[in-house]
């Protein structure tokens, strides 16, 4: 997901992507983790500000969307789901922010539906 802050409206700000993640050994998945790109263009020397944890430390970090207890799963397993972020509507300064995911491994099936206040 992409806003450019030069054009962006209000309505831009409220979104919903999906998301897939492949198991790449055999490990539990405790939730999924967040993070943002600042991309700074329109300076006299460019400049990227990154969130992600593979990257130098910032003060910002990442935020983590823990799951209702841990998915078991395989190598090459998938876990897909979607991410939708909204205004609360009684604060405006705070995020409503609702992640689904959804298993079918080799160990068990399920589909579950949280929700988040930030």
């Amino acid at each position: 997901f992409e806003v450019d802050l030069l054009t962006a409206t209000v309505n831009d700000l409220e979104f919903s992507n999906f998301y897939s993640v492949t198991a790449t050994r055999n490990d539990y998945m405790h939730g999924i983790v967040a993070w943002f790109d600042v991309k700074f263009t329109q300076i006299h020397k460019p400049m990227i500000m990154t969130t992600t944890p593979y990257e130098q430390d910032t003060h910002w970090k990442q935020t983590i969307f823990y799951f209702e207890g841990a998915i078991k799963m395989q190598k090459g397993e998938k876990t897909n789901g979607s991410i939708a972020v909204k205004k609360n509507d009684e604060n405006p300064r705070h995020l409503d922010i609702k992640v689904s995911y959804r298993y079918k491994g080799r160990n068990h099936h399920f589909h579950r539906v949280h929700q988040y206040k930030y």
